[in-house]
């Protein structure tokens, strides 16, 4: 507990370097690996649409990431999180400070290491929500509307309204989640120079911690596989339900 309090003093130390907290706001703090990786937009993805709630809950959001001012623009550009709410860091310092895990060294190449937390190898979960993705799940919310258009790689237009054909409405349908992965990582591959200019830190994983305007520990997580950058990754942001504003 005391060496938890005192990572969280320097997370948020740093923090304060760039950012000016507005008073009694509670902070919710996300680091991912680099801006490029398929954890961090997915994560941003599922943010973005809360925004409104977390400012009315009196909750402000800082998105830390590895990368430079170039792919901390490209990241706000393509999330829609505003890069005022981004802070960029170029190495993983601070997460080796706070213990979050680098994942493993399998080999001399971090694109072999990438490749094998792909398949699995010691990133438990992984192998499941990739599955999830094509499978679809009926305990995760619908990410992709009818009125919705899904561009792949500026060869191939789909209409929102095609899942329906694969799956009811209000829950996540088969290829739904596979298609969005797929439109992202054709986005990462085309400006692969932008978004991971630092591929030494490939394999790093992220966290999330929730803190009051005390800056008392609220919740925290610690990420160890790819793609699992939740506690609850069927629906990321469960956490934050009891801290919601329900006013309206």
């Amino acid at each position: 507990m005391v060496e938890e309090h005192i990572e969280l003093d320097y997370l948020l130390t740093r923090i304060r370097e760039e950012f000016t907290f507005r008073n009694k706001v509670r902070k919710l703090i996300v680091i991912t690996g680099l801006f490029g990786d398929f954890d961090s937009i997915e994560y941003a993805q599922a943010l973005y649409p809360k925004l409104d709630i977390l400012s009315k809950s009196n909750i402000e959001l800082v998105l830390i990431g590895i990368g430079n001012k170039a792919s901390r623009s490209k990241f706000s550009e393509y999330t829609k999180i505003p890069i005022e709410n981004i802070m960029v860091v170029s190495d993983n310092k601070l997460h080796r400070k706070l213990e979050l895990s680098q994942s493993f060294k399998f080999s001399f190449s971090k694109y072999l290491d990438f490749f094998m937390m792909c398949l699995g190898y010691r990133s438990p979960g992984t192998l499941r929500e990739v599955l999830r993705g094509y499978l679809g799940d009926r305990s995760s919310d619908q990410r992709v509307f009818a009125d919705d258009k899904i561009n792949i790689a500026n060869v191939i237009s789909l209409k929102g309204e095609l899942f329906n054909v694969l799956g009811s409405e209000g829950n996540l349908r088969p290829f739904e989640l596979a298609t969005i992965r797929l439109v992202n990582m054709i986005e990462i591959i085309q400006n692969w120079d932008i978004y991971i200019p630092y591929p030494e830190f490939l394999t790093q994983r992220g966290a999330t911690f929730l803190v009051n305007s005390e800056n008392e520990l609220l919740y925290s997580f610690k990420s160890t596989s790819l793609l699992i950058f939740s506690e609850t990754v069927h629906k990321p942001l469960d956490f934050l339900e009891p801290f919601w504003d329900k006013s309206n």
